[in-house]
C-alpha cells in the first residue's frame, strides 16, 4: 500500500464552525442545537433519548462539530481535541452497525 502525505483541501464551511468554545464543550459532553444545550457526555448513547425535535438526532449524526475539534487540534495541538474527535467516531460507529 503506498501511503501519501494528507492534503489540504477547501471546505466551504469552515468559516462556520470554528468556534474553540464549541470544541471545548463537545470534549466536555456537552452538545447544543437550536439554542438548546444538552449534556450527553462522551461518548454519548447516539441512540438515546434526546429532545422531541427530530433535527437533534439529524445534526448530531452529521458531526460539524468535528470541524470545530479539528480546528481547536489545528491552532492548538492539544491531544484532547483529537482523542474527543476520535472516542466520538469510534463510538457511533460501534452504536450504529452497518444495516
Amino acid at each position: 500500500m503506498n501511503m501519501t502525505s494528507p492534503r489540504s483541501l477547501y471546505c466551504a464551511t469552515l468559516r462556520l464552525h470554528s468556534s474553540r468554545a464549541v470544541a471545548d464543550d463537545v470534549c466536555a459532553g456537552v452538545f447544543d442545537h437550536g439554542g438548546q444545550r444538552l449534556g450527553l457526555g462522551v461518548p454519548p448513547d447516539w441512540n438515546g433519548p434526546l429532545p422531541s425535535d427530530p433535527e437533534w438526532g439529524i445534526e448530531l449524526s452529521k458531526f460539524y462539530f468535528g470541524l470545530e475539534l479539528s480546528q481547536a487540534y489545528r491552532a492548538t495541538g492539544r491531544r484532547l481535541y483529537l482523542t474527543t474527535w476520535q472516542t466520538l467516531v469510534d463510538s457511533w460507529i460501534a452504536q450504529n452497525p452497518q444495516r
